[in-house]
């Protein structure tokens, strides 16, 4: 029985099928990704039409309860060294927006583009593609590769597109993939020595710890066993930890990360092992029908800026691969 990985971070079950849970083996493997692809619609009518919400493409900042002009913004977010933007996966929107600010980065200082959707086997390619003068953004995934559980490559497109404009190269993001069950027992074994020491240098407090455990236990729709929670908080802070050390890698000075929104959330994401004072946070938030005040939002708090977008196209119930999990060596196209 495999169950696919249900990110804390999207709510949505990633066809990357990041997290395996083998009942067989009790082996539990952790892929680079964080999970958060879109899975296949169902077929049929998709959610019904929305009516207008109030704070649908505002930019909010942490301070104040007023608007922050588009000018402003993207101003203001290419002074900062290091611009972190958190995403929802599966929502074409975010994707639209993280090309708005790389291209307004890269008017300013071009500067390293890193992003969690690249795992650390595919950099050489990336390398490649971006040194060459004749590399076209939609080339990207016969040249370099593009995971399906990501979804389609279309909405990404124009993020690639900007930053060969301004001649920003990618860094992948992501291990290739960290082996839970060992890391159980001998965490010196399957996590790098550098990110090691760099988890060292922060500390999370009892109260961070529990929200994330419960998190990632909800996300799992229940069904992550106990002795897995704090492997899997010690993999999201490890992975943080690399974020941050890609940005910084060389002497960096200067870079934007592109991931999901739990890593970008100043309170216990990358923030923490960036220099205070160097970077700047913007959370992209579904708005929520009930929710129509900026405040009303968690992400107000934990990023410098929120900018809203209408939900996603509603996928099929996120738990039912939990109730009725597919047999393993399922083909990868019947998924």
């Amino acid at each position: 029985m495999a169950i696919p990985w249900f990110d804390a971070n999207t709510a949505h079950v990633s066809t990357l099928l990041a997290l395996r849970i083998s009942v067989a083996t009790g082996l539990l493997l952790v892929a680079a990704g964080c999970g958060g692809g879109r899975v296949e619609a169902p077929k049929g009518p998709l959610s019904p039409p929305q009516a207008p919400h109030p704070l649908v493409h505002g930019i909010f900042a942490r301070t104040g309860a007023a608007k922050v002009d588009e000018a402003t913004f993207f101003v203001k977010v290419a002074e900062r060294p290091f611009v972190l933007v958190g995403e929802k996966h599966d929502n074409d929107e975010h994707h639209a927006f993280e090309a708005r600010v790389v291209d307004a980065v890269g008017k300013k200082s071009a500067r390293r583009v890193v992003m969690e959707h690249f795992r650390a086997k595919s950099q050489e390619k990336l390398d490649a593609f971006f040194q060459s003068r004749t590399s076209k953004a939609s080339d990207l995934p016969a040249l370099v590769g593009w995971e399906e559980g990501w979804g389609p490559f279309a909405p990404f497109e124009p993020v690639f597109a900007a930053a060969l404009s301004h001649a920003m190269p990618v860094m992948a993001g992501s291990f290739d993939r960290i082996d839970v069950r060992a890391l159980r027992a001998h965490p010196e074994e399957v996590i790098p020595a550098d990110i090691r020491a760099e988890l060292g240098k922060v500390t999370f407090d009892d109260t961070q710890e529990k929200a994330l455990v419960d998190e990632l236990f909800a996300a799992h729709c229940g069904h992550l066993p106990g002795d897995f929670l704090a492997p899997m908080a010690m993999v999201q802070h490890a992975r943080d930890a690399l974020f941050a050390q890609k940005m910084q890698a060389n002497g960096n000075t200067s870079a934007v990360l592109l991931a999901g929104k739990g890593h970008t959330r100043g309170d216990r994401g990358v923030p923490r092992f960036l220099p205070l004072g160097s970077f700047v946070s913007v959370a992209l938030v579904e708005v929520e029908p009930a929710k129509t005040k900026p405040a009303d939002y968690e992400e107000l708090a934990t990023h410098d800026y929120v900018y809203f977008t209408p939900k996603a196209p509603a996928d099929e119930d996120p738990c039912e691969a939990f109730r009725h999990p597919k047999p393993q060596g399922t083909p990868k196209g019947s998924r």
